[in-house]
């Protein structure tokens, strides 16, 4: 008997006799253990037969030779082929923006066969393996902080409890470069009077890139709390960001915008 996995190379079946002269052989599979009632091999008609393993499953073999004087059939032979892991990718490219910080890595499946237990990830020719069944998507992996820009080409192999090991899913990932922060003509400015608020947009003077847009947050996150009115803020600390056409975010620009009082004007006297 011997166990492989698919599309493995296997040990090839010999035959040998004694006796007359072999005029010919015939090798036939079998789905029982039984050298009798199996389905004849086309061309397998020497003494050596290849086992087929591109498809899984359990196969037992013999072969009947024949002299002048008759035939005799061999003994029975098994050959176990395991089926590898398979996976269907979703969602590639997979799309980053750069980070000074480890960041995670999702990998999206919608099918995944037998059984793989373990994943192995290869990326810049770094393997990161991680011991987890694959029973939901995504498969999460981390990038390392500070992965320079570019992109990358990620290799996915499965491997089940049989030991047998999947084709290679390729797929890409783009790390992508963030957008510089917006520039502003003062980081800390008052109002003018009579005014009793301040244009924050009016203070940038760099150019939103193309594709991307422009952010004004109450809060010191891209995806924090909008600023309701950008072009009349009271006091406080504002920040502004740029995103580019990836979806990437620029570091923070803070403006701090201080609001004092206006003296009272006299509008006509009576």
């Amino acid at each position: 008997t011997q166990t492989l996995c698919q599309n493995s190379i296997p040990t090839n079946l010999t035959v040998t006799t004694t006796g007359s002269s072999v005029i010919t052989y015939q090798w036939y599979s079998n789905t029982t253990a039984s050298n009798s009632g199996g389905t004849a091999i086309s061309g397998a008609t020497t003494a050596t037969y290849t086992p087929i393993t591109s498809v899984g499953g359990t196969k037992y073999y013999y072969v009947v030779v024949t002299g002048p004087c008759g035939s005799a059939t061999s003994n029975v032979s098994t050959v176990v082929v395991n089926d590898i892991p398979t996976v269907t990718l979703t969602g590639t490219p997979v799309n980053l923006c750069y980070s000074a910080s480890s960041q995670p890595l999702y990998i999206n499946y919608s099918t995944v066969t037998n059984s793989p237990t373990t994943f192995t990830l290869v990326s810049g020719g770094n393997p990161v393996v991680i011991d987890a069944p694959m029973t939901a998507s995504p498969l999460v992996v981390t990038v390392p902080a500070g992965t320079a820009v570019g992109t990358y080409t990620a290799v996915l192999t499965l491997k089940n409890a049989n030991g047998c090991v999947s084709a290679d899913n390729t797929f890409t990932v783009n790390i992508n470069a963030l957008p510089s922060a917006p520039v502003v003509s003062s980081a800390s400015v008052t109002n003018t009077c009579p005014s009793l608020t301040v244009n924050l947009t009016s203070l940038v003077t760099s150019a939103t890139p193309s594709g991307g847009s422009i952010y004004y947050k109450t809060t010191n996150s891209p995806t924090g709390t909008d600023v309701v009115t950008p072009t009349a803020v009271g006091n406080g600390t504002y920040y502004i960001y740029y995103s580019n056409s990836a979806g990437c975010y620029s570091s923070e620009t803070s403006v701090t915008v201080t609001i004092t009082n206006c003296p009272p004007t006299v509008s006509s006297i009576s």
